[in-house]
């Protein structure tokens, strides 16, 4: 390899990756509408409870909030799901009904997508 295809490759590999950053970039609650990106979210969020603080916190505190609710339930609203479904899966052995929701559009298309089994 000469030095001018190393350079080359050095400079694919730099546009790739500032692509990745964009494509995944964190925004503010007011861009979420359009700018969240649920498969990022996802990869990270969803990486072994081990790895991550976050779904230590929702493993911990899920099967309390589940102990404490009646064997049976008429409605679950899941307000702000994101594109995840760990709540109605949870829930779905007591619930009659389970509505999931998020202000983002994209995280919406993810919930329909898993619910259509896409």
């Amino acid at each position: 390899m000469t030095g001018t295809e190393e350079v080359e490759e050095k400079k694919d590999d730099t546009e790739v990756d500032q692509e990745k950053e964009k494509k995944d970039e964190e925004c503010g609650a007011e861009e979420h509408k359009d700018k969240f990106n649920p498969s990022a979210y996802l990869d990270c969020f969803y990486k072994t409870a081990s790895e991550d603080t976050a779904m230590q916190i929702v493993l911990f505190f899920l099967p309390g909030i589940l102990y404490r609710l009646p064997e049976k339930v008429n409605t679950v609203l899941d307000l702000g799901a994101g594109p995840t479904v760990y709540l109605p899966i949870a829930l779905r052995l007591r619930a009659q009904n389970i509505y999931t929701s998020d202000y983002a559009p994209a995280n919406r298309e993810t919930l329909i997508s898993w619910c259509e089994n896409r």
